[in-house]
């Protein structure tokens, strides 16, 4: 990735700071930054009268990543059919100078290894193409092994230089559509990431995780 992208991704991504949600609520930190506090997840999951329910829209702002190159931490290149593998795809965002980024990153790691085929969690660091050794010792000593990024192109660079807090986590369809709100911040990674999937699986009109 071009130096000017990745410079951008820093500032926005962690020189703006890093994102405890232990201690703040997602509420309050958008009220910090002045954003509009947007509904609940569960209300997004509207059933119609037949029984079906309305596909999630992306009410983040944020740029849906539907077309792009990126590289992994292992120097593999990846675009956005690798979307396609899943129905709901999680994507954490965080950076190797976020404390509450590494301090989540285990319960990441083992809350990947619980998933059903159908969903995905993969991760990308902002400064991974600066620092991989160190990205991948602080993955090395989460236990995570999944897919992790460290640059990319096209609308994932958008997206990412639009974040505003480490980490940030987005979910996606299997094409690329942003669904519902982005978590801001770190903290209760199964039960905030088990109900965002689970509303975005049932608006997919596939089954809930159990």
């Amino acid at each position: 990735m071009k130096k000017s992208i990745i410079a951008a991704l820093l500032c926005c991504g962690l020189l703006c700071g890093c994102s405890d949600a232990t201690d703040k609520t997602d509420s309050e930190l958008k009220k910090e930054l002045g954003l509009t506090d947007a509904p609940s997840q569960s209300a997004e999951v509207v059933e119609e009268a037949d029984g079906t329910v309305k596909k999630m829209k992306n009410i983040s702002g944020l740029t849906d990543p539907k077309s792009f190159t990126a590289t992994t931490l292992e120097g593999a290149e990846i675009s956005e059919s690798e979307f396609a593998r899943a129905d709901v795809t999680v994507i954490n965002i965080w950076g190797t100078t976020c404390p509450p980024c590494i301090a989540e990153m285990p319960e990441l790691a083992e809350f990947r290894r619980s998933l059903p085929e159908n969903v995905a969690l993969m991760t990308w660091c902002l400064d991974g193409g600066f620092y991989p050794d160190q990205a991948q010792a602080i993955l090395n000593d989460a236990g995570f092994d999944g897919l992790t990024i460290i640059s990319a192109e096209g609308d994932l660079a958008s997206l990412g230089s639009s974040i505003m807090f480490t980490p940030t986590t987005v979910f996606v369809d299997s094409e690329g559509n942003i669904m519902g709100d982005a978590i801001i911040g770190a903290g209760n990674v199964t039960e905030k990431y088990t109900e965002k999937i689970n509303n975005c699986l049932l608006s997919l009109g596939k089954e809930a995780m159990k």
